[in-house]
């Protein structure tokens, strides 16, 4: 029996959950008075506290966000006036220790209805972000980050799609070798189709984008997202009122229709966010969003875990989602919110029971029975030391990324304090460039009265050449001529 227990008797707005490597639960909630309460389950008790209390009288608040990065609790929510409901705003509320920090990320004009925002985080801790917003009547989806070094977003969030087209239901994914791979649909006239773009690692400062193609699809595709399983990526989506999925086995540099999901109808399935802490499924796997249904046991489809479930705690996860929305979408007026949303967050624990009540003994069953419990005690020694063996390679995982933490964090220290160097060096060029052209300038005058110098030279030579000439032609006038018409002759020159 699966116990339940009520964290709040009055209703809520929304609700998120996250869980940390130490298997603490992280919940958050707006109630319908405003209230942002923080739960905390340790010990097998649930801790409350009130953040802060939220203007639900002035303002609507969706989309509620808590995720746990390392030592810290991030919280991410959206709000709009209720006067001037086209504006946006999406909330980052970071919690350091006993320390509270709120930033506004961006404000965006999103059109008729906000959709969801969605994020996730890399292994050096820096959060990612993807939402849409309005540009030029257009739907479009845009990219941000925040830097866990700096403690800033980016200055200037990335337009990612690029047809002018609407652009609808984003959805962000980072796998384990920290590759951000995007979703969405794309709403063209009466075709629905799917666009997918990813951020490698090695260039996620650059902004490099790729666009990879998807199989082609003759369906309207709606609300994906994407996932990673047993080494493989998949991007489930909604198409003629079923469940369907691509696959990747090469981290998605291509893609394929995955043959494992069939007919599988819209009606028996909900979208549900996922978390686990198990060390054998986080070798292999990585899920923060799933489909799957809720009846007698909890399926996620796409993958091979299924969980036990009994009907007191559906209808307990019922309860917990009773705030969710349907969601409907056609050519001529859609709603961007997500279906349903179930939350599971859960540790996995490995157990061979043997149970002999209804055997009657003998001296062959109890020989049987001690080979069976040698046996079982075997493998469960086998596992603890498997489970000893993933837990040792995590802590080594981890040392080596707080070490390249470190490194990092030293790097981008000497960058921050090289750069006002960095600045006079380029202020210094700026300069000098100016001295240049200076000196161009005055080179250019200094040249061109040259020029003038050396034209008068020219004048002057030649003049003095003529006065030569005449001066000559006077002696021979003189030597060779009557004195009764010599000044006659010479007058004659100078005519």
């Amino acid at each position: 029996m699966i116990e339940t227990t009520t964290l709040i008797e009055n209703n809520i707005m929304d609700f998120s959950i996250d869980i940390d490597k130490n298997d603490r639960f992280h919940l958050l909630c707006i109630t319908k008075k405003g209230d942002l309460q923080y739960y905390i389950y340790v010990n097998g008790k649930w801790l409350k506290n009130t953040l802060t209390k939220l203007n639900v009288k002035s303002n609507h608040y969706k989309y509620l966000t808590v995720k746990f990065v390392k030592n810290s609790i991030h919280i991410f929510y959206s709000y709009s006036n209720l006067i001037n409901s086209q504006i946006w705003t999406i909330v980052h509320i970071v919690g350091y220790k006993d320390k509270w920090e709120k930033k506004n990320i961006i404000s965006i004009t999103p059109g008729k209805f906000m959709s969801p925002f969605f994020i996730d985080y890399d292994k050096f801790d820096n959060i990612h972000l993807i939402y849409s917003n309005m540009y030029k009547g257009i739907q479009h989806i845009y990219y941000t980050s925040f830097s866990s070094f700096l403690k800033r977003w980016m200055p200037a969030p990335k337009k990612i799609s690029d047809l002018s087209a609407d652009n609808i239901h984003p959805y962000m994914f980072i796998d384990r070798r920290n590759t951000v791979h995007v979703v969405w649909s794309i709403l063209d006239h009466e075709k629905i189709k799917l666009q997918y773009k990813q951020l490698p690692s090695s260039k996620n400062y650059k902004n490099n984008w790729k666009n990879i193609k998807l199989p082609s699809i003759s369906s309207k595709c709606t609300f994906p997202l994407v996932f990673e399983s047993n080494n493989n990526l998949k991007i489930q989506y909604k198409a003629n009122n079923q469940l369907n999925s691509l696959i990747s086995d090469n981290y998605g540099a291509t893609w394929h229709i995955d043959e494992s999901i069939n007919n599988i109808s819209i009606d028996d399935i909900t979208f549900i966010e996922y978390g686990s802490n198990y060390n054998v499924e986080k070798l292999n796997s990585k899920i923060n969003h799933i489909y799957g249904d809720f009846k007698e046991n909890i399926i996620l489809y796409g993958t091979n875990l299924l969980m036990k479930s009994v009907k007191s705690s559906n209808h307990s996860l019922n309860n917990l989602s009773s705030m969710n929305n349907k969601t409907r979408l056609d050519s001529t007026n859609r709603t961007d919110i997500l279906p349903n949303k179930h939350t599971i967050s859960h540790t996995n624990t490995i157990k061979i029971n043997l149970d002999n009540s209804n055997r009657q003994p003998s001296s062959s069953n109890d020989f049987k029975e001690q080979g069976i419990k040698s046996f079982v005690s075997k493998n469960n020694l086998n596992i603890d030391s498997m489970l000893s063996k993933a837990k040792r390679e995590s802590e080594t995982k981890n040392n080596i990324e707080e070490n390249i933490y470190k490194n990092v964090k030293e790097l981008d220290e000497k960058i921050v304090l090289k750069k006002n160097d960095f600045n006079k060096i380029i202020k210094q060029l700026e300069n000098l460039e100016l001295l240049i052209e200076k000196y161009k300038e005055e080179s250019k005058e200094f040249t061109e009265t040259l020029e003038a110098i050396k034209e008068k030279n020219n004048l002057n030579d030649s003049q003095i050449s003529e006065i030569q000439s005449q001066i000559s032609e006077i002696k021979d006038i003189i030597s060779n001529s009557n004195k009764s018409n010599i000044l006659e002759r010479i007058l004659n020159i100078f005519k």
